[in-house]
Order: structure tokens, then C-alpha cells, then sequence
């Protein structure tokens, strides 16, 4: 699954999902970790890891810590 397809599911994305880190899944992934002022500084790849995993998290997954890592953790949720 895609962060623009997480990110949809979550209802943090408006856009067509076209695979690309644009302005929108930018922003969805903004929105996500607004509680998560550890990400600010961040790279996108890391930032967009985070997000799903905090969407994991809210929708009663278990992704581990929230670290912007796609470990084993994240991908058994």
C-alpha cells in the first residue's frame, strides 16, 4: 500500500493517486505527524514511514516505535 493510498484511507489526502510525493501527500504527511514534533527535521523517505506508522498505530496496529524506520515491526502491521 502507498502513503497517497494510507494517507486516503486516513482521510488526509484529496488527491488522485499517482505514486508521486507531491505538494498534497506533503501535506497529508504534515498533518499526520503534527503531534510528532520529533520528525520536523526529518527527510521525506523517513517523514513518510513515520506517517504510516502512526496511522498503523491510531488504527490499532502494532508498527513499534514511532521512527520513521520500515522495520520489522512496521511491516508485520
Amino acid at each position: 500500500m502507498t502513503n497517497e493510498q494510507i494517507l486516503k484511507f486516513a482521510k488526509q489526502y484529496p488527491g488522485r493517486i499517482d505514486g508521486r510525493i507531491g505538494p498534497k501527500t506533503r501535506a497529508g504527511i504534515s498533518e499526520v505527524l503534527k503531534n510528532h514534533p520529533e520528525t520536523k527535521g526529518w527527510n521525506i523517505d523517513r517523514r513518510r514511514i513515520a506517517a504510516a506508522q502512526v496511522m498503523l498505530d491510531e488504527h490499532g496496529y502494532e508498527p513499534g516505535a514511532i521512527d520513521g524506520f520500515d522495520g520489522h515491526n512496521t511491516e508485520s502491521a
